[in-house]
This record gives C-alpha cells, structure tokens and sequence, in this order.
C-alpha cells in the first residue's frame, strides 16, 4: 500500500520494483495509493479523457481525468494546474498561476455527460482560491446540479493557503501579503455570488484555495485518504494480509496528518498487522510516533546515499527492498 516516491518512481513503478524483488516465499498484493492529490487517477481510475486545457501559466498542455471505480468523473487538479507543470518552484510565477485548466478538466467531464465529479486538490502551482476554475464554471449550465467532492490532504483555512503553502511555489513574502489579500478579496467574491464564505472552513486552503471555491459551489469536502481506502475497501485488504508495507519518497513530518503512510499506519495497526516502511529517505527521529507505531523503517539513502537513491532510484529502491525482507520480513515466513 504505498505512494509515490515523487520524483522519482510512481506508486506502480514502487510495486513492481517490490514484487520483483520479493523472494518466491511470498506473494505480493500491490495496491497504489493517493491522498487525494498527485497520483489519484493512477490509484482509482477506469478509464482515461484526453483533454486539452490551460496550463498553469496559460499556456495551452494535453490533459486528461478519468472515470473513477464507482463510476465519478476524476479530476485530478495537478494534470492542468500542477506545480511540476510550470517548472517548479524555480519556474512557477506564484502571481499569474491560475486554476483555469481545473475549470476547463471538470467542464469536459460535466459536458461528457458526468453528473458526479470528484476533484483531488494537492500538487498545485496555484494560490488564487480557485478564481480561475469559478470564472469557467460560473456560467456552465447544470454547473449547480452536478454532485461535487472535494479531496483534500491539509486542514490549512482559505486564507492561509498563502501563508502555509505559496513560499513552496515560490512565492516572495511580500508575494505572500499579496496573495492573502487577494484571497480575502476572493472570498468575498464567493460570498456574494454563493451567499457563502470559505474563510473558516477546515481544508478550504487545500490547492491554494481551489477548494474553497468548491465548498461555495455546493462540494462536500472528504479527506483525499479516506475516500480512496472507501473506494479500494482497503480495510478488507489489510484484513486478508500478513504483513503491509509502505512507503513514501520522503518520510516527514508532514506524513504523519493526512498523508498515504501516516494513515497505512494507523490502518495496519487498527487490523493487528505488521507494518513497515520503505522510503527514500526520512527526516524523522526513530522515537517519533509514526517510526514508531511501524516495526521497521529501511530507506534507501541509509543504504546508498542520497544522490544515488535520487539518481538510480531503481537500483536504490531494489536493495532497500531486499534488505527489508531479509532483515525483517523474513521472520513472519
């Protein structure tokens, strides 16, 4: 049950690289995850759209959502507003950076003929609440019809989705002052127009805001984690296993609340079962809660280093992989 490595494996390219090296004792069950962000079509898609939208910084990118497993159209914010899509932070111009393409993925799936859209917000270039997305969707006729949820993986409020977050995308502290403001600006926008504010509400700053917007137009707001384990009945899963793994490029803080590995976690442990972690690397001490409540973390920058487990990521993931069912996992056999 694990995430992408971000940056460089995805969540299917970790479990192949595990299955492969998993001795013939063991039978491996992959099951790709995502917490509502970067990786939710390749964790719980159907089927693909091809669609042609906006990038980020306005450009025109070939896009796509897809058809959920129980059958919701499946936008996945970050293919049309994606900070990787503008370059990185390096490359994003926190100002302009618009959700427009985000509007344009569920416009296509409304026009498709999708009377229930599901929108994983994480992985943004984005801090403008939303407004992009509101100025194509204001106008759609059975906009206001259509059963929207909303995955988030932060509790971050509308305004402080420029605080929290727009300095990874870039942004200069006074750029931050200017987009706060903005975003006030833009919630009373949504108040006039929804007769509704977004100011308050717990995880209405998830993609710089974008889910705010959501919440006026009438979304239900679910945590990204929680809908994927409902939709693959990961409970059953951890049930029927003997051990779970998991795994993340960079085990942090920030995987303890919300994220794929903090919650595998506390699944696994829920259901009695073992759990270990297999990351990149890891920034936590072994007394934290999260290191602890595992029986065993293995990354692969204790074993080759950190340039080597970025750059062969592969090779890298396979020897940590081994090492963990040797050393470990072995005594479950």
């Amino acid at each position: 049950m694990v995430d992408k490595f971000r940056g460089t494996l995805s969540a299917r390219e970790v479990i192949d690289v595990v299955a492969s090296v998993a001795p013939d004792w063991t039978q491996v069950r992959g099951i790709g995850l995502s917490d509502g962000g970067e990786g939710l079509l390749d964790a719980i898609s159907t089927e693909r759209f091809s669609v042609s939208v906006h990038g980020p910084l306005d450009g025109w990118i070939q896009s796509e959502f897809g058809r959920s497993i129980d059958g919701a159209a499946l936008i996945e914010m970050s293919r049309a507003s994606g900070l990787i899509l503008a370059g990185g932070k390096a490359g994003n111009d926190p100002i302009a950076a618009s959700t427009i393409g985000t509007g344009e993925l569920i416009k296509a799936a409304i026009e498709r003929g999708f009377n229930s859209v599901v929108v994983g917000c994480g992985g943004s270039a984005t801090t403008d609440g939303g407004l992009g997305a509101f100025e194509v969707l204001r106008t759609l006729r059975g906009f206001d019809r259509v059963d929207i949820t909303c995955l988030y993986d932060v509790e971050t409020t509308f305004l402080n989705a420029a605080n929290d977050f727009a300095p990874q995308k870039g942004a200069s502290p006074k750029q931050v002052e200017f987009l706060r403001r903005r975003l006030m600006g833009t919630a009373q926008i949504y108040s006039g127009v929804y007769g509704i504010s977004p100011l308050d509400v717990p995880g209405s700053g998830a993609a710089g805001g974008l889910s705010g917007f959501l919440y006026c137009a009438g979304a239900s707001l679910v945590k990204g984690f929680d809908y994927v384990a409902e939709v693959l009945d990961l409970a059953r899963e951890a049930e029927d296993c003997d051990v779970i793994v998991t795994g993340e490029g960079l085990l942090d803080e920030e995987s303890f609340h919300g994220k794929v590995v903090g919650e595998v976690v506390r699944l696994a442990k829920s259901a009695s079962k073992p759990v270990f972690l297999l990351c990149g690397d890891s920034t936590l001490p072994k007394n934290h809660q999260l290191v602890a409540m595992s029986n065993a973390l293995v990354t692969m920058s204790e074993l080759v280093g950190v340039e080597r487990a970025i750059n062969e990521p592969y090779s890298s993931l396979a020897l940590a992989t081994g090492e963990l069912f040797d050393r470990e996992i072995s005594q479950y056999r």
